[in-house]
């Protein structure tokens, strides 16, 4: 998959771990996600999923889309323990919108205990 990163991430050290995070959840990266997640995360997915823990992120791969060819990140926030991204990932029949809301466990945590994905045809 080709990955397109907002370079603007690249002053905020937090945006830029909200991106790759992101990169990581939406490509099943597991040795990623399993580094910097919280051990008790709460993954809120669509279809009113939920999965927590570290050892049950294995299960993301029954829940993302598969078959898309970029993955375009517009936009990474941060803002003590909230953050955000938004971005696409898009193939040649479809484009998906993706927005993501994290949870860090402490204002200067690196470690996410929540994230609520929302993903929307265009």
């Amino acid at each position: 998959m080709e990955i397109i990163r907002n370079s603007g991430c690249d002053n905020a050290p937090k945006n830029k771990f909200i991106q790759e995070y992101s990169i990581a959840l939406l490509t099943n990266n597991q040795e990623a996600l399993l580094e910097k997640s919280a051990e008790q995360i709460e993954m809120y997915l669509s279809k009113g999923t939920m999965i927590k823990g570290k050892e049950a992120l294995s299960q993301l791969r029954d829940f993302l889309p598969t078959g898309h060819q970029i993955l375009r990140c517009d936009a990474s926030i941060s803002h003590g323990k909230q953050a955000s991204f938004l971005g696409t990932l898009e193939n040649d029949i479809e484009t998906l919108f993706v927005s993501i809301h994290y949870e860090f466990r402490t204002f200067k945590a690196t470690d996410i205990v929540k994230a609520i994905l929302f993903l929307e045809e265009k």
